[in-house]
């Protein structure tokens, strides 16, 4: 998906996005190449996004946490999407760490925290967007 397309789903602004991308929050797994070249983005950048987000909201600058969320999209693109609900994370501005959802947290863990599980559930409850060139729908015959 393209910038426009991520912005859409997480809900977030274009300059959030563009600080995101420059401080390392968000990784494109193609790059912008220049005019007519946009980047893309996959649903590790929309955990990414919806995590930035959720630390906007508590007032936490998430492009502090860059080292964080270079492990975080490590962490998400070495594993299938379907075992990301069932785990916590934990980000520290150096690293993130990771363990099962319901697990009861270790005393050595400290840092900003989120279940994956309900920001999963948003990626998969938003509805993927429309082509813009919707076929027209004629009953057959129509057209003489």
């Amino acid at each position: 998906m393209q910038a426009l397309q991520l912005r859409e789903r997480v809900g977030c602004s274009e300059t959030d996005r563009k600080a995101w991308d420059r401080a390392g929050v968000l990784v494109a797994l193609r790059p912008a190449g220049g005019t007519g070249v946009h980047a893309q983005y996959d649903d590790a950048n929309l955990i990414a996004a919806l995590i930035a987000l959720e630390m906007k909201y508590m007032g936490v600058t998430a492009s502090r946490y860059a080292a964080a969320f270079a492990e975080l999209h490590t962490w998400l693109r070495a594993r299938s999407s379907l075992d990301w609900p069932r785990s916590r994370v934990f980000l520290t501005p150096s690293q993130a760490r990771f363990q099962r959802a319901g697990d009861p947290t270790p005393s050595d863990l400290a840092g900003f925290t989120l279940d994956l599980g309900p920001l999963c559930a948003r990626v998969s409850a938003e509805p993927r967007p429309q082509p813009s060139q919707a076929s027209l729908k004629l009953p057959l015959g129509a057209v003489r």
